[in-house]
């Protein structure tokens, strides 16, 4: 849109008196974005309170061309209030068109000139004509940004759907030796307390004292706990923990 305002205001500038051209574009919320050339002034206090977007929004919510050849004697016939314009410089003449698209409101169009009777019935006819083509220009923008919109809001549904298969697989694939090692942890644990309490009973042994009865009770739990089983459980524990590790 700004740089189809660019070349209108271009168009429009070589072959009319128009050192104001001001394009409002209606919103979703029917807000106007403006658009001017020249720029807006970036002080402040070079903004009055009632500047030429004033006679853009009340052409546009009441859908009527305004057309003023004496801005001071004609402005009456349309609003209340004096026109001023954004750098101070009272304006005399003025072009407003509203556009609209299939009864819908899309935007509104205000050509500004310092001199009375700046503008023509040809003017105006040749503005209404060329702001047929505009309309449509706008629409299809608008419908274009929309598009770019819901193809971004796909590329993002699509790329946070790829994002969660993504993260679900690698979760997979950690979750897995996780469960591996800490399977194995568990099992090992039980294993040392077994050999631990059999140690216990090893630690008892004197060299000085009659250790028969403590060497059944060894055999015995030796037996219990089938404790070659033992070891060789153990030494797979090992190894898968350290499989899963890797």
């Amino acid at each position: 849109i700004q740089e189809m305002f660019q070349k209108l205001s271009e168009i429009i500038g070589s072959i009319m008196d128009a050192p104001i051209i001001v394009l409002g574009i209606s919103d979703r919320k029917k807000k106007l974005k403006f658009f001017r050339s020249p720029d807006f002034p970036q002080v402040s206090s070079e903004i009055p309170a009632v500047n030429e977007t004033f006679v853009a929004e009340w052409s546009l919510a009441n859908k009527i061309d305004v057309f003023l050849n004496d801005a001071e004697k004609d402005y009456s016939r349309y609003f209340f209030d004096p026109i001023v314009s954004l750098d101070n410089k009272p304006v005399k003449s003025v072009i407003c068109y509203p556009m609209t698209i299939n009864l819908r409101s899309i935007g509104v169009l205000c050509i500004f000139s310092y001199r009375k009777d700046a503008f023509n019935d040809y003017h105006q006819n040749m503005i209404r004509s060329l702001m047929a083509y505009v309309s449509v220009a706008i629409d299809n923008s608008a419908v274009y940004e929309e598009l770019k919109a819901t193809q971004s809001q796909l590329v993002q549904s699509e790329k946070m759907a790829s994002l969660g298969q993504l993260t679900a697989g690698i979760a997979h694939e950690i979750n897995n030796p996780i469960n591996f090692v800490s399977a194995g942890i568990e099992s090992l644990k039980r294993n040392y307390q077994e050999i631990k309490k059999l140690l216990d009973i090893y630690m008892e042994l004197k060299p000085e004292e009659d250790n028969r009865e403590k060497l059944l009770q060894i055999e015995k739990y030796k037996k219990e706990i089938l404790v070659t089983e033992l070891l060789l459980e153990i030494e797979d524990l090992y190894k898968s923990i350290k499989n899963g590790a890797n």
